[in-house]
């Protein structure tokens, strides 16, 4: 405990972070006579600290705390990852586990795969997927349809525009519940 003194002294301390209060290391405090110790350091002796913890300063004395800054951890209810920047154990919020998929979901232990959020995100592809075949189909049966109904088409043009017909039949039949397992039928060659 320190205590006041009419002469000048050095004085062995322990320096800690205004910021963070952690052990910043010892050192010889010049102290004049009649004044306190400098800021941010006590004659207290730190404890020692294992692996992942650093000695932090607090009202009562010192303490151990896990540094785990710098690790990277996930957030249970989102599956994020960030990177621990504070001193302490890591929040109940987070783990340290990492979600294998976009469809994990923590059940209070680990990450476990939620099939049917995995199984609806598929289907809806699958969905988005033939819509956009669809619409495809639908611009090259428009401009070949135009080329039979202005008399202007060639043979070719007629026999893609039956296999542009028969495409888009064959993809209005497509099971896409059945994704990602979706059978697509082959495209014909594009008009334009």
């Amino acid at each position: 405990m320190f205590e006041l003194s009419a002469e000048d002294r050095v004085i062995k301390v322990f320096n800690f972070s205004p910021l963070t209060n952690e052990l910043v290391g010892p050192a010889d405090a010049w102290v004049v006579a009649n004044t306190g110790l400098p800021a941010h350091c006590t004659m207290e002796k730190p404890p020692v600290v294992k692996a992942n913890q650093v000695a932090v300063y607090t009202e009562s004395g010192w303490k151990a705390l896990e540094d785990l800054r710098g690790v990277v951890v996930y957030d249970k209810a989102t599956g994020e990852g960030t990177r621990i920047d504070a001193l302490g154990p890591i929040p109940d919020s987070k783990t340290h586990l990492m979600p294998l998929s976009k469809f994990d979901v923590w059940n209070g232990k680990k990450w476990v795969k939620d099939k049917e959020a995995e199984k609806n995100t598929l289907i809806n592809q699958a969905f988005q997927d033939r819509k956009e075949r669809m619409a495809m189909a639908a611009e090259n049966i428009n401009i070949l349809t135009f080329a039979k109904e202005s008399e202007q088409a060639t043979k070719e043009e007629l026999m893609l525009l039956i296999a542009w017909q028969n495409y888009r039949l064959q993809l209005s039949r497509v099971d896409v519940s059945k994704a990602p397992d979706v059978a697509w039928p082959g495209e014909p060659a594009n008009v334009a």
